[in-house]
């Protein structure tokens, strides 16, 4: 959509978009109510978190499950929903900590490869953990996970060559 108006509609992805364009994307009953929508359709986005102090959050990053909290580990996978396999399977993993002294742990493990087998998420925190985190969240793994640092990719991606991806965290020297 671009505009206030829907400009394209598809059922497949890889699409060529404006610089300021917008794709609107759904799954399941989500994807039943989009496929009513036509090119020339006015359509307005209205995004809620489901609180007033959520609505007021500027930024948020889709992520989980908590994996550390006060300094044990506690890896919220059943309570947060999160699949069976996803919880105890050896995956690629990416997470981010804090450490008692408030600064960022930011971690990759490979997986899925001769090299690596990856790690469950209690692996995953036991590893943070060990590296000093006192909070921690799982981020998107598999081929997802990679560390790039000064233009350089620092791990194996288990794709085999690094995955497009729609949102990354970035930290920048000042």
């Amino acid at each position: 959509m671009k505009d206030g108006r829907v400009t394209a509609v598809s059922t497949k992805g890889n699409m060529s978009l404006d610089a300021d364009s917008l794709v609107l994307s759904g799954h399941g009953a989500n994807a039943d109510a989009l496929a009513k929508v036509r090119v020339g359709d006015p359509l307005e986005i209205e995004q809620t978190l489901g609180s007033h102090t959520a609505d007021l959050m500027q930024m948020v990053v889709g992520a989980g499950p908590s994996l550390v909290e006060n300094g044990s580990i506690n890896v919220r996978s059943a309570q947060e929903q999160m699949a069976g396999d996803i919880a105890n399977g050896r995956a690629p993993r990416t997470g981010a900590g804090v450490k008692a002294d408030g600064s960022l742990l930011l971690m990759v493990v490979d997986g899925r490869s001769q090299y690596s087998a990856g790690m469950t998420l209690k692996e995953f925190a036991w590893y943070l953990r060990r590296f000093g985190a006192v909070q921690a969240v799982n981020f998107d793994g598999g081929g997802s996970s990679e560390m790039v640092v000064d233009g350089q990719v620092k791990n194996r991606p288990s794709d085999g060559a690094e995955r497009p991806v729609s949102i990354a965290l970035g930290v920048f020297r000042q």
